[in-house]
This record gives C-alpha cells, sequence and structure tokens, in this order.
C-alpha cells in the first residue's frame, strides 16, 4: 500500500482500523478490532522547482516553470540568462517579483484542486535574437528559502 501526501505544509492523521474475522476466542463478540493511528507532517520549505521550459516567441522568449510551495507563497524568481557560442548577453541577471501574482493564485478556489503546486509563465521581450542566450537558469524563493537551480536551453525549447 501506498500514500501520496498533499504538497500543503499541515499535519496529515491517518487512523486504521483492522479487525479480523475467523476463529474467535471463548467471547461470542469475536476479535477486538486494532486502530493504529500515525501523524504525518509535510514541513513549510522553500519553493521546489519541478520542470522548466523555453519557448521562443515572436517578440523573444518566455520561460515556463512547474512547481510547488509548501507554504503556497512564492515571493520571487531569480532568473540567470547564460551566453551562447554565438553572442553575449548584455543583461544576465534579472529578479521578478512574484509576491503579488503567487498570492492571487494561492488564493483563488482553482488553485485548490492543484495544491501547492503551480504553472508560472514568465515572458521576455528582446531586442535583436534569442540567439545570445544559449539557456536561462532560475531559482525560487519564499519566506522559507531557495528552490533548487533548474536551467533549460533553447537546443530543446520548441516555438509557442
Amino acid at each position: 500500500m501506498s500514500l501520496q501526501t498533499d504538497t500543503i505544509a499541515g499535519v496529515i492523521t491517518l487512523e486504521v482500523t483492522v479487525s479480523g474475522s475467523g476463529a474467535s476466542s471463548n467471547s461470542d463478540v469475536g476479535p477486538t478490532p486494532v486502530t493504529l493511528t500515525r501523524a504525518i507532517r509535510i514541513a513549510r520549505s522553500a519553493p521546489l522547482i519541478r520542470s522548466i521550459a523555453l519557448g521562443k516567441t515572436a517578440s523573444g522568449f518566455q520561460v515556463q516553470i512547474t512547481g510547488f510551495s509548501t507554504d503556497r507563497d512564492v515571493t520571487e524568481a531569480d532568473v540567470h540568462f547564460n551566453n551562447s557560442a554565438l553572442g553575449t548577453v548584455q543583461t544576465t541577471n534579472l529578479t521578478v517579483n512574484l509576491t503579488d501574482a503567487a498570492s492571487q493564485w494561492f488564493k483563488t478556489t482553482a488553485s485548490a484542486q492543484f495544491g501547492s503546486q503551480f504553472s508560472l509563465l514568465l515572458p521576455f521581450t528582446i531586442q535583436g535574437s534569442t540567439d545570445s542566450i544559449g539557456s536561462v537558469s532560475v531559482q525560487l524563493k519564499n519566506s522559507q528559502g531557495t528552490s533548487n537551480t533548474s536551467s533549460a536551453s533553447f537546443l530543446s525549447a520548441a516555438p509557442v
């Protein structure tokens, strides 16, 4: 038997009652059921990035991030643009404030069915070609800390 827990911080309490049938003792009632209780704590933690993908658009590109945040809070995305062999990027680091957008998403009833999972789309408009960008690395932050670094390159990016 396996159990998939939710991604929201809190406590999950499991209570299982086992009762049997068959030969019983001298009692007419039968075997006594046994109840087992177990509490599982889902701790508040930094966001976790599950996947990242890049897609070219008519005016630049976009970064799509899928992840979750156990406290349903994401405050910022730190984006790093890595140079390609074809050129040099003028702006290599950018911080995107996500406090309001994340708060709005996690307050909606539509978000409840996804627990603390989210899909974030960051569009970027650029002058010139995306050929100078080899890959993009992203870290997400919340009040608990900083996520893992996740990267994607244009080699695997599909047009959007």
